[in-house]
């Protein structure tokens, strides 16, 4: 499975959003949060404004647990010079449901993470011994894994920036191009 994932993630690293925070990422600047993150903060831009060199991390319906545990997967790795964090003061409440169903997003990083292993205890008190398992640990990766690797999702890698393509919610990279 690991192989897989590397070949997942080298084929489509922003389709791999997880991942690539807690394994590859190395900008100076990161920025993490939700779709409000992913969709809203341009890299390119960042970049040229302020010289460095940054990646967006955000991910669609990923709130604190899965935002915080990619925060600590790179700050085990190296330290950023900037971390953008975007987060909604709804997030900052008691998890909900929500949070808990994607903590499962998580299962690959369960024993290289300390962070992520004391999250799951929070998921049920069976987790930290159904995790013991390799299958139970990549089963709901395994078909993103291998549609990665065949199909990349996104035809692009933009600093991890996912335009809304077609609404007046997010810039258009003809646009971002534009303004440069």
């Amino acid at each position: 499975m690991r192989v897989l994932e590397k070949k997942a993630l080298d084929h489509s690293p922003y389709g791999m959003t997880i991942e690539n925070a807690m394994w590859k990422v190395d900008s100076e600047a990161i920025i993490i949060g939700a779709s409000e993150a992913n969709h809203a903060y341009v890299p390119q831009i960042l970049e040229d404004s302020l010289g460095m060199s940054f990646y967006n991390c955000g991910k669609d319906g990923c709130r604190f647990y899965i935002q915080n545990a990619m925060i600590n997967g790179i700050l085990d790795r190296y330290s950023p010079k900037m971390l953008i964090w975007s987060i909604s003061p709804d997030v900052l409440r008691t998890p909900s449901e929500q949070d808990q169903g994607n903590l499962s997003q998580l299962n690959p990083f369960y024993k290289s993470s300390d962070f992520v292993r004391e999250v799951m205890k929070t998921k049920s008190k069976y987790e930290p011994i159904k995790l013991l398992s390799q299958a139970y640990v990549f089963n709901s990766r395994i078909m993103p894994y291998l549609y990665k690797v065949m199909m990349p999702d996104y035809s692009f890698e933009y600093g991890g920036y996912a335009p809304l393509v077609g609404t007046d919610k997010g810039l258009k990279m003809q646009e971002v191009e534009w303004n440069r």
